[in-house]
């Protein structure tokens, strides 16, 4: 049972989004929302979104998001629609959202999976399939990410 402090943080939080996240995250969801030009009334799913943070953001600016991850503990209190299920093998018919994302996902499949996960991005993607990874960052901070446009 929740004190009605930790009722009213949890509340803040889920407003304020953005505040939960580390700085890198911070600066790779930045990435993604500035390679969005217009949100509004754009569909968009979320690959691998854990608990949902880019997503909310994506909403707070007019976006439709699609929660999915192959955890379904990572999407159990994701307010919206969401989907457990495998990035490689997406449930979705080709050209079914406007944008695809997907941040801090490449870097924990296998080598061999990542062409495959790469592939169903892109066939239900009608604009533009965006990624960011964090080892990149660590690594090289000015190459921040994969653009691909339709």
């Amino acid at each position: 049972m929740l004190n009605s402090l930790q009722i009213i943080l949890k509340k803040f939080f889920e407003k304020h989004v953005s505040l939960k996240l580390s700085f890198d995250q911070r600066i790779r969801y930045n990435i993604i929302l500035k390679e969005i030009k217009d949100l509004y009334n754009k569909c968009l799913l979320d690959v691998g979104c854990g608990g949902g943070a880019l997503g909310k953001l994506i909403e707070g600016k007019g976006g439709n998001v699609t929660y999915l991850d192959i955890k379904l503990t990572n999407i159990k209190n994701i307010k919206g629609t969401k989907i457990c299920g495998d990035g490689r093998y997406l449930p979705f018919k080709d050209k079914a959202f406007d944008y695809v994302v997907s941040s801090d996902v490449l870097e924990h499949l296998h080598e061999k999976d990542r062409e495959k996960f790469i592939n169903e991005m892109i066939r239900i993607a009608r604009k533009r399939v965006i990624f960011t990874f964090s080892q990149v960052h660590f690594k090289n901070p000015i190459k921040s990410g994969i653009y691909i446009n339709h």
